[in-house]
């Protein structure tokens, strides 16, 4: 785990590179607190800062070079054991015992194709002398950040984090405000490549950037199958999950440094900890919790898992609100962008109790929400399907076991009805229709600043919903703060949930293995851990997520300051909605709290550090 910079230059001398590369290594050390280091090779200069995890020798430094090709990479490529047997088979020798040895001799054996035979999270840049071609890729879900910008002269510039880049001559601050309106409508942090600088472009996740003589291209190397659909026996397809999740778990565990695990409480949490405890029998296990315990306190159902496995030593934290003024200032910084929920604020805090037991690798638990239907708006596109395809008894069954584990009236039952109806016109409507809500309060003309076309995935709602979550609403966000969280601490976030081989059998199997016809989210998750997380937390309905008191408490608490103060920065919006908004706020009235958490966190940052 690390930081990358580089450019592709051909205009410029290497001198002029590394003086700024070296620049853009310093905005970054976080990154990579064990090491600094860049190589110029033809019109290339790669940089590199280094954490070290996998193998702790000088060897494992990078640039990393291997005949004519020189690499510079962040992340981990988990099956490297297995792609170094193969190579060895065919020839190649090893002198280290990192993945990066294994990643660049894959790729000077199969070529771009390497990139397929890679299970893990990565953003590379390999410089192939003899082709004169810089090839830049990203793993498949965008665990892992690759920025780039170019230059008049048609040199490239990338990083891992844009305060890198704004190290680079001709850098230019110009906030991209459809991106700042699309923060404050739906909390998203981009929307495809898009980032809150204009110029400024996100590698999108799956895509391969390569530049040469030519130009710049993109290839797309890997994405879902529709087609790719299987049935069968629940209880077979269960004892399949489990399989497949703990063979994720077991190569994400490869280290040779101490891993510890986050534990919320929550379903997938409590199977990451419970596994890891009964893969790991003998050893000593760290986990980590944070709390709040006049408004959320999760710990009595954290402790259902330490009961179970005692070998779990846990780690509670409570942040004060003094913690809570530095964080929110330290978040705003590690993110380059606003921070556009509470809970970000929260995970940022727990990164800090993390580095203070001296962990260096976490396990962490996103991604099953959004391929397994764990979202109680997951439920809008199944009821759609089910009422496209005239299922009236399933629409029913599941419609009455959804309100009762909710305990929803009929306020809330006309509601999930609506909300129905509405995707029937396509899953982005719902996205559109809140974002736009939520400018409404801020924005003169709001209809035309939110327009979302999100790309017929399946003929299935339910599918087009769960697929646009992974690649688009949701989890690009939850990834973007969970790597700036953890790697301003030094700490290398896992997710094993998102091992392509498990999201690929997620989205094959039925929509029941979802959403079960009683109403159960991730009912394949849930039935495949019976027996082995407690029965307590394996059969709870109440969907929390990483639930703060930020958008009320804190705002008119510890962050009261980022209330009081001029929002002049936001000189787009409509300033007399913005006051009436505001005002309303500080009269009591909390219906667009979150809206006006976003708008003084998007004020601060872009007053500090934009």
């Amino acid at each position: 785990m690390c930081g990358i910079t580089g450019v592709y230059g051909p205009h410029l001398g290497a001198e002029a590179r590394e003086s700024a590369v070296a620049s853009m290594n310093a905005a970054q050390t976080h990154r990579g607190p064990d090491g600094s280091h860049l190589a110029s090779v033809g019109p290339v200069t790669l940089g590199h800062n280094h954490l070290k995890i996998m193998d702790l020798t000088e060897e494992s430094n990078q640039p990393f070079c291997f005949e004519h090709l020189s690499m510079v990479f962040n992340g981990e490529v988990y099956n490297y054991v297995e792609l170094r047997q193969e190579l060895q088979q065919h020839g190649y020798r090893f002198d280290t015992t990192s993945d990066t040895e294994a990643i660049l001799k894959s790729y000077h054996f199969w070529g771009a194709d390497a990139v397929n035979h890679f299970v893990g999270m990565w953003a590379l840049a390999i410089w192939d002398d003899r082709a004169q071609r810089l090839f830049c890729s990203r793993d498949r879900f965008g665990i892992k950040p690759f920025v780039f910008r170019r230059d008049e002269q048609g040199g490239l510039w990338f990083a891992s984090e844009i305060k890198a880049l704004k190290q680079s001559p001709g850098f230019q601050k110009t906030l991209n405000v459809d991106q700042a309106n699309l923060g404050l409508g739906l909390g998203w942090i981009g929307y495809g490549t898009q980032t809150y600088y204009r110029g400024v472009e996100a590698l999108a996740p799956a895509h391969n950037l390569i530049v040469d003589a030519s130009g710049t291209r993109f290839q797309r190397y890997w994405s879902l199958d529709p087609l790719a659909k299987r049935s069968g026996d629940p209880r077979e397809l269960q004892r399949e999950f489990a399989e497949r999740f703990n063979q994720s778990l077991e190569i994400h565990l490869r280290s040779q440094v101490e891993v510890g695990a986050c534990l919320s409480g929550g379903i997938d949490s409590s199977a990451i900890v419970s596994s890891m405890c009964r893969l790991r029998p003998q050893q000593p296990q760290k986990v980590f919790h944070i709390y709040y315990a006049d408004f959320v306190d999760e710990r009595p159902f954290a402790q259902q898992v330490l009961d179970a496995y005692p070998q779990a030593e846990a780690h509670y934290y409570s942040p004060s609100g003094r913690d809570l003024e530095s964080y929110f200032a330290g978040a705003s910084s590690a993110a380059d962008a606003p921070v556009n929920g509470s809970s970000f604020l929260s995970h940022y805090a727990l990164m800090d109790l993390v580095k203070q037991t001296g962990l260096r690798v976490l396990i962490d638990g996103q991604g099953a929400d959004e391929y397994l239907g764990g979202y109680l708006h997951s439920f809008y596109p199944l009821f759609a399907d089910q009422l496209r395809g005239g299922q009236w008894s399933a629409l029913a069954q599941t419609f009455a076991g959804h309100s009762r584990k909710q305990e929803f009236g009929f306020a809330e039952r006309l509601s999930v009805a609506l909300k129905t109806l509405m995707v029937l016109g396509g899953t982005e409507q719902i996205h559109q229709a809140k974002g736009r809500h939520e400018l409404a309060q801020v924005l003169q003309h709001s209809a035309r600043a939110l327009n979302l076309d999100l790309e017929p995935y399946s003929t299935s709602y339910l599918d087009n919903f769960l697929y646009h979550l992974m690649g688009t609403t949701s989890l690009p966000t939850i990834l973007h703060y969970n790597d700036r969280n953890s790697m301003s601490f030094g700490i290398e976030s896992r997710v094993p949930y998102l091992d392509h081989r498990l999201v690929e059998f997620g989205f094959s199997v039925p929509n029941s293995a979802k959403i079960s016809p009683e109403g159960a989210t991730k009912s394949i998750l849930r039935e495949s851990m019976a027996g082995i997380i407690p029965d307590a937390i394996r059969t709870r309905y109440d969907k929390k997520g990483f639930v703060t008191p930020g958008e009320i408490a804190w705002l008119n608490g510890p962050l009261k300051d980022l209330l009081h103060t001029t929002f002049d920065a936001l000189d787009w919006l409509d300033s007399a909605k913005l006051d009436r908004l505001l005002a309303a706020y500080h009269g009591g009235d909390r219906r667009h709290a979150k809206l006006v958490w976003k708008l003084c966190a998007l004020n601060y940052w872009i007053k500090t550090d934009f």
